[in-house]
Order: C-alpha cells, then sequence, then structure tokens
C-alpha cells in the first residue's frame, strides 16, 4: 500500500468518533467532513478543471471565467452583494451557493464535519448516469440511441448578445443569443442519425452549417452571412417516446438515469434530487419515467 504523508485511523463507531475528538490534539484541530476517503483533498474548482481534463496552463482563466459569470447573474437573484473587485467574499458567497471555487470549507466542530462525511453517504445503491452510453450498457431497460447533433455558433452583431432565445417550430431549429463572447447558437433541435460515440470522427457537417446559414439570412436578414465562429458534435439521448428513464433497474440497488432526448442539461437538478429521493424512498417513481422491462 502507498505510504501516505498523514496518519489514518480507522474507526469503527460513533462513540470512537467522539471519544477521539475530544482528545489531545483532536479538540483543537479543524475538522473536514468527505463522504469518499479515497478523494484527495482538492477544491471543488480543482476537482470540476480535473474531471474534465482541462490543460492547467487554463486554468486561472477558467476559474476567473466562472466568477465573472456569477458576479454577473447573482445581482439578479441576491439583494445583497460583496463590492465588484472583493473577490474573496465573492468567493465565499459562491461556496456558499454550492459553486465549484478554490475555497476548503473545514469547521471548529468535530460534529459539523461528521455531518458532511455521513449526511449522503451510502454503500448499497449506485445510479448510472452514462449520458448517451446507458442504452449500450443497459439496452433491454434503457432504449436510449444516440443522435448526431451539429452544434453551431455564429458571428454577430453586438445586440444580439442580449436577444432572445427562440425556436422555429416548423423548421426544427433554435437559437441563444451570444453569451460570453461564444457567437450566437443557432442549430437543429431534429434528431440526427445514430451517432458511434466511441470510433466516429466528430466532424460537424457542413450540409448543417449551409442549412442553417441560409435559414439565419432568410429569418433575422441582419445576420445575412454571418460567419461561422466554431462547431462540435454531440450526442442526443434520444428514447422512443422522448421521456426521460428514470428508476430502478432490474438489479438491486442499481438505478438508471437518462434519455434526456436533448432537455437533459436544464433538467438535471430537478432528475437528481426526484432520483436521490426515490433511492432514500421519499417519492414515487413517475410511471412515464420508469425503465422498460423487456
Amino acid at each position: 500500500m502507498k505510504k501516505l504523508p498523514y496518519d489514518v485511523i480507522q474507526l469503527k463507531s460513533w462513540d470512537e468518533y467522539l471519544s477521539l475528538a475530544a482528545e489531545s490534539p483532536y479538540h483543537n484541530w479543524a475538522f473536514r467532513g468527505q463522504r469518499d476517503a479515497s478523494l484527495s483533498l482538492f477544491s471543488a474548482v480543482s476537482r470540476y478543471l480535473l474531471t474534465y481534463r482541462i490543460d492547467p496552463q487554463s486554468w486561472l482563466a477558467q476559474e476567473e471565467r466562472i466568477l465573472r459569470i456569477f458576479k454577473r447573474k447573482a445581482i439578479h437573484f441576491l439583494d445583497h452583494v460583496p463590492d465588484h473587485d472583493d473577490d474573496f467574499q465573492w468567493l465565499a458567497l459562491m461556496q456558499d451557493h454550492g459553486a465549484p471555487t478554490r475555497l476548503i470549507d473545514f469547521s471548529w466542530s468535530p460534529y459539523v464535519a461528521a455531518f458532511f462525511a455521513l449526511h449522503n453517504a451510502t454503500d448499497d445503491a449506485v445510479v448510472w448516469a452514462c449520458g448517451a452510453w446507458l442504452g449500450a450498457l443497459w439496452p433491454a431497460l434503457a432504449p436510449v440511441r444516440p443522435s448526431w447533433q451539429d452544434v453551431l455558433h455564429w458571428s454577430a452583431p453586438p445586440a444580439w448578445r442580449d436577444g432572445p432565445a427562440w425556436f422555429d417550430e416548423r423548421v426544427g431549429l433554435y437559437g441563444f443569443p451570444d453569451v460570453d463572447g461564444l457567437g450566437i447558437k443557432a442549430v437543429s433541435h431534429t434528431p440526427g442519425p445514430t451517432l458511434d460515440l466511441d470510433h466516429a470522427a466528430r466532424v460537424p457537417a457542413r450540409a448543417a452549417a449551409d442549412e442553417v446559414a441560409a435559414y439565419l439570412a432568410r429569418r433575422f436578414p441582419p445576420l445575412a452571412g454571418a460567419g461561422l465562429l466554431w462547431a462540435r458534435v454531440m450526442p442526443y439521448e434520444m428514447t422512443p417516446d422522448s421521456h426521460f428513464v428514470a428508476g430502478p433497474a432490474d438489479t438491486d440497488g442499481h438505478w438508471l438515469l437518462g434519455g434526456g432526448s436533448g432537455h437533459a442539461f436544464k433538467h438535471a437538478p430537478g432528475l437528481g434530487e426526484h432520483l436521490a429521493d426515490l433511492i432514500e424512498g421519499r417519492d414515487e417513481v413517475v410511471p412515464m419515467w420508469r425503465p422498460r422491462h423487456g
């Protein structure tokens, strides 16, 4: 076993924990509770950047972007905010609201630390939230098909940064205004062909870009000739009825969550909370979300 740069004390009961916390030197220590002992002592923003494999050279710029976005949006929801240049207070406010920051929470109280270590800990359940791969892993219960979707962002005049989101149901196209200088988003919502998630060369289709460019010129004349700033390919998680898959699998302790059909991102917080309630017996399965058996 790899030698750790600190002592590890394994406790088997709550009484052992209380006794140890009351002894010297621990009664004067600061405590931190983590529900997974295997996790390193990283801040939330570090774990976020590591998870998405962001180049370490870009970490500072990404952190500044997160802070900038939070500052811009917080004023619409909070009555009192820190001075604009008081970044430390802004980071503390972000931490309090669950945003990823470089701050790491500690407490003088061993009881508070124990709460955060144990309040969501469980070893008898696993949630399979595998995105577009869910159908391949659970084909009988989760008929999820990954579809090819071209994501296109276009150059636009500055005025379009404050424009509305829109959806033209007749042609299946939708868009968003320019956010953070990424260009306006104008794409097709129609599910594309099946995407080979592991082997396809994800090169956006020129025909898709030409179709959207022609639509923009016709529907929004000031955008005629708008240049394509950047593009990528992503999968939708399509189900036959466009409903989510969320509920228990046929294996004890296993739960499935997926099948967003292009709508998962905005529903993710509510779905996560609902599934946690299902696992802990506080809610009933919504029938249309129940995995298909057989």
